[in-house]
């Protein structure tokens, strides 16, 4: 089978082109690789709708009255946050709001810090303003204001393009 492809004789090869056996197998782990980076419109279907549905269960447990640590599942919480924070170029402002209200009212320092961690991933204003209201306030623990600062400052890095010098190293922000 490899010495069809090597000789052009191959199924499905044109005539004139050569590859060897390897060259194909690359040619179709490329192929393979791209098609994996594009998402088809069924899987960006599906992240809009676990989204939707990590963004409304945040949302009602940010709006519960009820203690977080006794009337949910902190597991649950914590793969909510995971996933708008692994989402969170997609994530709309409205689970911005309920992130913030849940670091808030919790006592739980994982959840705190997966709170912090989707904030600094949503790229939106009020996120940015959120994490700077978390990293002012002074009825908070330092830890949490100082976790809450490297937030920021990571979000700011991401979102700030990197110049490159004439010699193609990298320029740090304020470098002439």
């Amino acid at each position: 089978m490899i010495a069809d492809h090597a000789s052009g004789a191959g199924a499905g090869q044109p005539a004139g082109r050569q590859y060897t056996g390897i060259q194909m197998a690359s040619r179709k782990q490329r192929r393979a690789a791209i098609q994996a980076e594009k998402p088809t419109g069924l899987s960006r279907l599906d992240i809009a709708r676990r989204l939707n549905y990590h963004t409304d269960f945040l949302r009602e447990v940010a709006k519960s009255s009820a203690d977080i640590e006794v009337a949910w599942n902190l597991d649950d919480i914590r793969r909510s946050l995971h996933f708008i924070a692994d989402h969170g170029d997609e994530a709309g402002s409205t689970v911005v709001m309920a992130t913030a209200k849940i670091f808030e009212r919790t006592r739980d320092d994982e959840v705190r810090r997966a709170c912090l961690e989707s904030l600094s991933r949503i790229n939106h204003t009020k996120a940015r303003n959120e994490l700077l209201k978390i990293s002012q306030n002074q009825g908070l623990d330092q830890m949490w204001r100082d976790l809450a600062t490297t937030s920021l400052r990571r979000m700011n890095e991401r979102s700030q393009p990197i110049a490159a010098s004439v010699n193609g190293t990298a320029l740090k922000s304020g470098q002439p």
